[in-house]
């Protein structure tokens, strides 16, 4: 993967490799916990629809 030290961003300002990298690490990050919520969700379920006593 080649990223390029200045990256030109819609609004046309010169943005570093930094700010880029900074934002996917937030990105990668928001789906990862968004991730987690489903999963968490999904054992919520299971565990109330077990103690239902089906």
């Amino acid at each position: 993967m080649c990223l390029h030290a200045e990256v030109i961003d819609q609004g046309g300002n010169a943005v570093t490799l930094q700010e880029v990298i900074r934002l996917l690490m937030l990105d990668y990050a928001r789906q990862q916990f968004l991730h987690g919520m489903h999963d968490y969700g999904i054992k919520i379920l299971e565990w109330s629809h077990n103690v239902s006593g089906d």
